[in-house]
């Protein structure tokens, strides 16, 4: 150890990964992590814990006082590995009062706790470590937990959503609990976007009038499309609208008339609503090319109202499904009058 480090009794030997061994739990360890803590398999500044937990049981460990001022300010961590010493789960940095609580992997089996240095400390950090376990069931028995019990299964009543699951993209379900219903592809910044048009939208381009600028996008049938529009330079509300290769409407100004999300990602929607509320910057759309003539075509305008006092001014680029490189929409029939409803 470090000279003047007053050495607890958890430290791992400083070059032996060795580990204190919780008894009966909950079990509560009082150390002092030093600098010279150094575990040799792991690489880190660490005092390392062993613990036995039984079948349906999750772990929790809290660490505290060492610890310091908020969520993303602390000093020490803990993380819980498995007996390969394969991570489980990182947690958040824990001060031991406002920050959630750590929650390892559950079932039966063996555990390594780690206490580390967030910094590779450079002194002596007292810390209290709380281990302890609550029962929890994996109710769809797809091996996954719900978030309530610390796990990641964000729908535990349904053995096919759970992290891993195939994503079915567009459906409104977020199948593999990754926080949204995924799309197809990758959308916003992906290399196979095409290059943006630009399309200029005077105030009395609204959907009442009824005028709209066409762009069209030339796509196989059956093919998945991303269409993003970049609302973000102008401040008016935009109305987008799909017709097929046919001329079928399929998505246009629905009747609850809310937004779409505003956000950079790529959340899927149904196009059924107005883009851009308040001139929200920038989102997308999914959709798909159907057997018939001509192109997919994409109208967008002003949404009407007396908010309309501001020309907009927007860009438009795709992604089509299997290309590399997706080809620019091309101008439409720009300013044509559409029937209401199309």
């Amino acid at each position: 150890p470090t000279t003047g480090c007053p050495d607890g009794p958890f430290e791992p030997n400083d070059t032996v990964p060795s580990a204190t061994v919780a008894g009966s739990l909950p079990a509560i360890f009082e150390g002092v992590l030093c600098p010279g803590d150094i575990s040799s398999t792991l690489g880190v500044v660490a005092d390392l814990f062993y613990v036995t937990v039984a079948d349906g049981e999750v772990l929790q460990a809290m660490i505290s006082d060492g610890a310091v001022d908020t969520c993303t300010e602390q000093t020490l961590i803990v993380e819980i590995f498995d007996d390969t010493l394969t991570t489980l789960h990182a947690f958040e940095r824990s001060d031991g009062l406002s920050c959630p609580t750590a929650v390892a992997g559950w079932g039966a089996g063996g555990y390594y706790v780690l206490v580390s240095s967030l910094d590779g400390t450079t002194e002596a950090l007292d810390y209290t470590l709380t281990l302890d376990t609550t029962l929890c069931t994996d109710n769809d028995a797809d091996t996954w937990l719900s978030a309530g019990c610390g796990g990641p299964d964000c729908n535990d009543s349904a053995p096919g959503i759970g992290p891993g699951a195939l994503e079915i993209a567009g459906d409104g379900i977020d199948q593999d609990c990754d926080g949204g219903d995924d799309l197809v592809a990758e959308c916003v910044g992906s290399p196979v976007m095409s290059n943006p048009v630009i399309g200029d939208l005077p105030c009395g381009d609204t959907r009442v009038a009824p005028v709209w600028d066409g762009w069209e996008i030339l796509v196989d049938p059956l093919q998945e499309v991303n269409i993003i529009v970049d609302n973000g330079l102008g401040s008016a509300d935009l109305v987008a609208h799909v017709l097929d290769r046919n001329g079928t409407a399929h998505y246009g100004y629905g009747d609850g008339g809310t937004a779409l999300d505003d956000d950079w990602d790529c959340t899927v929607d149904p196009w059924t609503d107005a883009f851009g509320d308040g001139g929200c910057p920038r989102d997308c759309l999914t959709t798909q090319g159907t057997p018939g003539s001509g192109p997919l075509q994409i109208w967008i305008s002003q949404k009407d109202g007396p908010d309309c006092v501001d020309a907009a001014e927007y860009s438009l680029s795709i992604q089509i499904e299997g290309l590399s490189v997706a080809p620019s929409p091309i101008p439409g029939a720009n300013d044509m009058i559409l029937p209401w409803p199309p």
